[in-house]
Formats: structure tokens, sequence, C-alpha cells
């Protein structure tokens, strides 16, 4: 299909009869002919075009007026051919768009008033300042239609004004901006369109096909089910008004899910222009045109539905509707609210935020859907596919996919990056957290810490006291449920909530206190609810660290927000509807209220005998795969004995020390580290020979 913007317009002799009829009807039926003969000269354009001097002598003006009478029934009396391309083009419109044969013919005067100069030195010549009086006489003098049938033509429930083609403006002004085209419009009427989707390009286009599948949606799918079976439905009845706001933070995925819906219910997707054929971004009250006319074309396609994108600007606050959407004061809220009841296509409307939005224009959409960043297993499954050729290794992988600040687009995005700069395979790692590191910041999100979890994490090393295995599924069954986790540094309680997010495959948003503390009166509180707000809405696992910082018994209370700032927690706590962690180290400086409010107390301890060598050999066998001799691990086992106060988190520490100083990880190394460790801890003497765990 060739651009619109480059394709050369045709030859502008096809509409010169067409032309001089209604510009010699126009000379003798109005007041133009008296303005040009008090100016003592006609336009060079009307001159050419009629073969006529352009000076008007006094004396022979009444012989001028004869001669365009003269000129006039001849023309009146010609046969005029309609096979030019702007004919060809409003026949090919009628095909989707029923127009009148007198709602065609003005809309041919219209558009060419733009083009031809002479009918539009006479129509400017006509008026300055076009009211509806001018504008109605201008159209039945020029066309010779009954005045009646020009003023339906311009009425606002006329298809040509429905559909959003052409607009009157309410404001008296000149005839072009008096009435308006979509953006692109008359360029594209003028020119050869062999198809109605060529021709219709300045209005809309066919939706891409989906690159992902209803599979790839498996934290809305619920949702998705709902409005596939509402949209189904809607169509076959043929309802009106059907409109579906998705929205949610850039990248998400929101357009490609509609997409994936539209081909899920085999039904074809128009996608709204946010542009003109010139690459430029449309006005809001452009693209409200160009939506119109999508619903015009559309509204007996059985299997169409239309996809407005980027409406943030489009459905404004109500401070601002008048200035964004440019009709009269006082009715655009109006005529908003009747254009999404009375719709007769289905509409996707997508946004990256709604907060501004008017509630009145919310409360109209049937079905409201937040588009979060994907579920854990889904970001690291597209971040492995972003990345396939590049070679990175899969701790990289779970690393950025456990940040959820990373979309999907984000990786796709910093990927075709380092394809194109040709990046060595070595600093692809280097590269990509830099590329998305900056991409963050200038959105204002902070780098996300990243929890270093290991692949050998194991349940069965956590000396809890509760069955593990079971509070998880619990937990994924229920998708709800208050712990609270305590004991000493290490023990594993940080380690189980990430964790269990990636069992339950969902985000993990961890607060401390020092997310939450504020210096001033009464902030501190409003933090606390933010933090429960905001995760209740995003569907996240949410983990509060150092919790007995929020959760002191307020028996021991000095000053009175150390008070309200426990009440606030326990009633945010008490209202919150998902998965809720508490940790901490004192469980003895906890609020005793505040503890009966968890349904589960899990104290975490230093691990057993047999965890420590389980943990220890786990440890070295994930590490060289090799395993002592049975010598060694004997003698290990009996020095292990004696480590009562040892932690999973030791071995953590003891792994990344090595790493750090370059020694090996083995047998001999591991277990002085773990004594270290051991020693460095309060009371830390190990214990001699003798003593089992």
């Amino acid at each position: 299909m060739t651009d619109i913007a480059t394709k050369p317009l045709p030859d502008a002799e096809p509409y010169r009869e067409l032309v001089k009829l209604w510009v010699l009807r126009l000379l003798t039926g109005t007041p133009v002919l008296a303005k040009y003969i008090q100016r003592k000269s006609l336009d060079e354009a009307v001159s050419t075009l009629l073969d006529l001097p352009c000076e008007i002598e006094p004396k022979r003006r009444n012989e001028l007026a004869d001669k365009l009478k003269e000129q006039l029934d001849c023309q009146s009396q010609k046969y005029i051919s309609r096979e030019s391309p702007l004919f060809q083009n409003i026949r090919l419109l009628t095909e989707i768009l029923p127009l009148s044969s007198i709602e065609q013919e003005v809309l041919a005067f219209i558009v060419l008033a733009r083009f031809e100069e002479a009918l539009t030195a006479v129509v400017e010549a006509y008026s300055l300042k076009y009211s509806d009086a001018h504008l109605s006489r201008l159209l039945v003098t020029a066309l010779g239609c009954p005045a009646q049938e020009i003023a339906a033509t311009l009425n606002e429930d006329s298809m040509l004004m429905k559909s959003g083609l052409v607009r009157v403006m309410p404001w008296v002004h000149t005839f072009a901006e008096r009435l308006e085209f979509i953006v692109g419009a008359p360029n594209v009427l003028m020119r050869p369109s062999a198809t109605v989707e060529e021709l219709i390009s300045f209005a809309t286009r066919q939706s891409a096909p989906p690159t992902l599948l209803l599979d790839d949606y498996p934290h809305l799918a619920e949702d998705i089910n709902i409005i596939r079976r509402y949209l189904r439905q809607a169509r076959e009845i043929k309802a009106v008004g059907v409109n579906i706001l998705i929205y949610g933070i850039p990248g998400v995925g929101k357009t490609e899910l509609v997409r994936v819906i539209a081909q899920s219910l085999e039904f074809k997707l128009f996608e709204v222009n946010v542009t003109d054929p010139y690459g430029r971004s449309l006005r809001p009250i452009e693209r409200f045109d160009a939506y119109l006319f999508n619903q015009q074309i559309l509204a007996n396609d059985n299997h169409a539905i239309i996809l407005f994108d980027e409406i943030e600007d489009v459905l404004p606050p109500p401070l601002r509707a008048n200035e964004i959407i440019g009709r009269n004061p006082g009715n655009d809220k109006g005529w908003i609210n009747r254009l999404l009841e009375g719709n007769r296509a289905p509409a996707f409307w997508i946004a990256n935020r709604v907060d501004h939005i008017d509630p009145a224009y919310l409360r109209r959409f049937d079905y409201v859907l937040k588009v979060e960043n994907p579920p854990l297993s889904i970001r690291k499954r597209i971040l492995r596919a972003a990345l396939s050729d590049l070679s990175v290794p899969e701790s990289f992988i779970e690393q950025h996919g456990a940040n959820d600040a990373i979309t999907p687009a984000l990786s796709t995005q910093a990927a075709r990056v380092l394809r194109t700069a040709n990046i060595e395979r070595k600093e692809v790692v280097r590269c990509f957290q830099r590329i998305v590191e900056n991409a963050l910041a200038v959105q204002g999100i902070e780098k996300n810490p990243y929890y270093p979890f290991t692949d050998d994490y194991r349940l069965e090393w956590l000396n809890a006291n509760a069955p593990m295995d079971a509070v998880c599924t619990g937990l994924k069954n229920q998708k709800k449920g208050r712990l609270l986790l305590y004991g000493p540094p290490g023990t594993g309680k940080t380690a189980f909530a990430h964790f269990l997010a990636r069992q339950l495959d969902q985000s993990l948003t961890v607060r401390r206190a020092s997310d939450i503390r504020s210096m001033w009166l009464g902030e501190t509180e409003k933090n606390l609810a933010k933090m429960f707000r905001q995760t209740g809405r995003d569907g996240t696992i949410l983990l509060l660290d150092e919790a007995d910082s929020f959760l002191q018994d307020r028996r021991s209370a000095v000053h009175s927000w150390e008070v309200t700032q426990v009440n606030e927690f326990l009633t945010q706590m008490e209202a919150f509807d998902g998965i809720f962690l508490c940790a901490t180290n004192f469980l003895e400086h906890l609020d005793s209220a505040s503890i009966r409010r968890f349904g589960l107390k899990i104290k975490f301890d230093y691990i057993t005998f047999d965890q420590r060598v389980a943990m220890y050999e786990g440890t070295l066998k994930a590490s060289s795969g090799i395993l002592p001799s049975e010598t060694d691990l004997s003698k290990a086992r009996q020095e292990l004995r004696q480590f009562t106060n040892l932690t999973p988190g030791d071995f953590v520490t003891v792994r990344g020390r090595l790493e750090l100083l370059g020694k090996p990880l083995d047998a001999g190394n591991l277990l002085e580290g773990l004594k270290e460790e051991c020693q460095l801890k309060p009371g830390g003497s190990v214990r001699k020979m003798g003593f089992a765990a």
C-alpha cells in the first residue's frame, strides 16, 4: 500500500467543470459578485476558470452579470462526469458508511473547497465569518438542493456528522474552520484508493496479530474469561454501549492482551489512529473524531472490535473537558457520557493511568481491568526468550525475573539494544543491568535490591515449629493469611518469604522500617496505610521486615504517636485481604494484642544437628559435585555437632566470603567458616564434644 503522505495528488482537471458550475451558481445567486464589483476585480483563479478579465469596469458590470448567467445556463446543460478519484472514493466510502446522495454532494463540495483555488476564493469572498445561516445558504445555492435537506445534512444526527468525518464547529468562523475534517481525510479522498482499507487509513487500521497467547496471562485468567464471554454474547445480541477499560503501567502488555482476546474470539480488531498520515500526534478532539468514524464504519460488522489506545488525554478531568474536547461549555460531560452509552461496536479503551479521569466517565465502563506486571514465572519466561541467543546464566534470569519493576516491554527493549549494539557476550549481563537501571531511574523507580536467593533452598533445612510444606499449600489455596515469623537472625525467615513467592508465582513486596518511618507527625501512619493499600491492589505478597519497629508493646510507650502507629498498623493489617508476613528477631518486644492477630506464629530456630550435616553436604555437592571421603565427612560431623547456634544464613555468608577471598568452597574452608560464624555470635563459644543437639 502506498503511503498516503507521499502519494501524489491527481491532476485537478477532472473537477474543472463541476467547480465551474458551483462557482457560477455562487456568483449569480449570492452577494459575491457585488463584492467583486466593489473591488473592481475578480480573483485571478476565478477569472482564469471562467475565461474573463480580472478587471471589472463599473460601466460594464451589467454586461458581466449577463455573461455569467449565460455561462451558468450553458454549464447547467453539460454532462459532468463523476468518475474522478474523489467521487470514486466517496462511492467506496458508502459501502461502509451509508451516506445519502445529498451528504455525498456536501462532502465533495467541502473537500474541493479546500483544493480548488477558484472555489476557495468564492467561498472566502462570500463571508469572512460563517453563521449557520451563511453556511446553509452557501450550500443551498452552490449545490442547488432544498434548504431543508441541507439543514438535515448539517444536523448532528446526520450520518455525515455522526461519523466524525466532518464536524460543524460551534463558533462563527471561516468556511474551512467552521467545517472541520478528520485529520488527513481530505488528502486521502482526493487520491485514488484501491480498497476500503486504504481509503479509511487516515482514521483506523486493522491491528497486528498478537505475539502472545492466552496462557501468557495466567494472572488474569478469570478476568479474561469474563470479558471473552461478555464480548461474544454482546456481539451476538448486538448490544450497545459495550466498553471495557484496560489500564496499568507502560510495558505490561495491555495492548497485546486486547489483541490476544480479539484473536481468541476470532474477531477483527481495529485500532484508532494516534497520529496523522504525516506522523504528527493527533489532538484529543481529532482522536475522538477518528473514534466516532470507527464506530460508524464498524457498527454493522458483528466480528469487529475497536481499540482506543492512550486515552489519558482523551478522557479529561472535569475542569479541562471543554478545553480538550472543544465543544460547547456545559455539554462536554453529557456528550462523552452519551458516547460511552450508545456505541454500537464494542470498544477497548487503554490507559497507563486513570486517577485523573472524571469518575462520571469511569463508572460507565462495563468492565475495568488493571493489568499488572506478569507473575514471576511469566517474567522469567519472557526474559529467557528475549535473551535466548545471548548466553546469559540462569542465575541472571532468576535475579532480574524477580524484579517486578522490569516489564516485558523493558526486557524486550533492552535485549534489542544489546543485539543491535553487538555487545560481547561477557558484557551482556553488565550492559543489560545498565540499560534497565537507567530506564527505571527516568521513571522514578529506584533500583530494586537483589536478594541472594539460592537455587538449593530446601524447606527441610528450616528448623520451624510448623509443617512448612502444609503452610505453603494452605496459602496457595486460600490466597490469604497473616503469618508472624520470629526467631534469631539468619534462621530463614526472609528466605522463606522469597521461597513462598516463587512457589505461589507471585511478586514479593518487602518493606522495612526505613521505608515507612517519617520524622513528621502522622506521616508514618499514612505510609503504613499506603503500604497495605498498594500491596492489596497489586495482589502481591507483603513482607514487613523488622516488624518489631511498629508493633512494640503499647504498655511501654513513652509518646502518644507510638500508640497511634501500633493502632494504625493493627487496623490496616486486619483489613488486608492478601498474604501478609511479618518477620522479627525480637518476639518479646511485640505488643500482645498484635501477636494474637496473626493466624500462624512460626518460630525459626537454629538448625538441628541432622540439618547441619544435610546443609553441609548439600552445599559441597552443589559447589563441586564431589563429596569428601567418608573419613573426612565423619570428622566434619563431629565438628558440626558442636555448632549449636548455626543457621541457614551462615552457609550463605561463608559461601560469599570464600568467593570474595578467592578461596575454594571445599570441606575444610566451609567448616572453618561456619565455626567462625558461630563464635562471632553473642555467647558464641562452640560447645564441647559430647553434646548432642
